[in-house]
């Protein structure tokens, strides 16, 4: 379990290494791991006298590099809010340089079956185990807060009721002043749309278009007495 703020998200591990090479002891291994995502650090290198169905302990550092844990407004750490976001990985343990005997627990077993016989051969350790490999599956769970969910959703309410505001705000009609021939006039016009004006005649002068930002008057007929205002 990592926090998702981590600079270097870091996590202690311990397990149990047993030895199920029944008849056999370790008499000495290397002990090496890796990981995936990360990189991890034994607290030991090697084990000795392992004898079967023993165990020793073994701690290790796993540390994720830079980039594993998805940052705090990335799509995944938003779906993640409040909950945790779950890494899959492994951890390869491995023993090399191994050496096997028969344990003295066992030889003093078959000596109490069989007095003065000597071991068959078919004991003798196989010259060919020289290595044993244990993969432990691993799960990173990266926490995330519900503060940044909470913030987005917060911003696109915003978003949306502004937007819905401008919508109205375009939309909303304004009164528009005009004089036709000494004659005021009130218009009331919408952003975008287009409106002929005519003289006392009907004949048509102008035509006043709108736009979200203001107004223009375009006068068709020369000579016509057309103003914007009062």
């Amino acid at each position: 379990d990592v926090e998702a703020g981590a600079r270097a998200p870091a996590a202690s591990l311990r397990w149990q290494l047993e030895n199920t090479a029944y008849p056999y002891t370790i008499r000495s291994a290397a002990l090496s791991a890796r990981a995936r995502p990360g990189g991890v650090t034994l607290g030991r290198g090697r084990i000795a006298g392992l004898v079967p169905g023993a165990g020793v302990p073994v701690d290790a550092r796993l540390v994720l590099p830079a980039g594993t844990v998805p940052p705090r407004w990335s799509l995944a750490a938003l779906r993640a809010a409040g909950s945790a976001l779950v890494i899959p990985g492994q951890v390869e343990v491995r023993l090399d340089a191994q050496r096997l005997e028969l344990s003295p627990a066992f030889r003093a077993r078959m000596e109490a079956l069989f007095p003065g016989d000597p071991l068959p051969d078919i004991f003798t350790p196989p010259p060919g185990i020289a290595a044993a490999t244990a993969v432990l599956p691993l799960q990173v769970r990266v926490h995330y807060s519900a503060a940044p969910l909470a913030f987005a959703a917060a911003a696109a309410a915003g978003l949306a009721l502004a937007a819905l505001a401008a919508a109205q705000f375009y939309r909303r009609p304004r009164r528009v002043r005009v004089t036709v021939d000494g004659e005021p006039r009130t218009i009331h016009a919408r952003s975008g749309a287009t409106y002929p004006i005519h003289d006392r005649a009907g004949d048509e002068v102008a035509r006043l278009e709108t736009t979200l930002f203001g107004h223009r008057l375009r006068v068709l007929r020369e000579g016509a007495s057309v103003l914007l205002g009062p």
